[in-house]
């Protein structure tokens, strides 16, 4: 286990969790967003105000964001969303994945944006 001093208490951090403890207080520090566009089926926090609103508070605590795009079951769109503790090497990932409404580029476009802002946005 690692200590670690919070206010003139020594809190013990195990092995494992830095990731954890990082998105929990992200969590927290975080208010709710207002949404910045609108588009077919209405309003929505657009990937550009994620990050700028998220960015400052990964790098307080020491997280690093990869989304790669991949092809998901029965040639579904997917990302992969990748986050790492950077000094500890810890990460986490999910992939999400979603079929595009119409075989278009604009349709992949979208569902490509909408997938990694509501994985950042979860």
């Amino acid at each position: 286990m690692t200590d670690k001093k919070t206010t003139g208490q020594k809190t013990a951090i195990a092995d494992g969790c830095h990731i954890a403890e990082a998105l929990m207080k992200i969590g927290n520090a975080i208010t709710t967003l207002e949404p910045d566009g609108t588009g077919a089926y209405g309003k929505y926090l657009s990937l550009g105000k994620i990050r700028r609103e998220s960015q400052s508070h990964l790098d307080r605590h020491g997280l690093s964001i990869v989304q790669l795009p991949e092809t998901g079951d029965g040639g579904a769109l997917a990302v992969r969303t990748i986050i790492t503790h950077v000094a500890t090497g810890e990460v986490i990932q999910t992939v999400l994945a979603l079929s595009p409404e119409q075989p278009t580029n604009q349709s992949y476009g979208a569902t490509l944006s909408y997938l990694r802002r509501y994985a950042l946005g979860t």
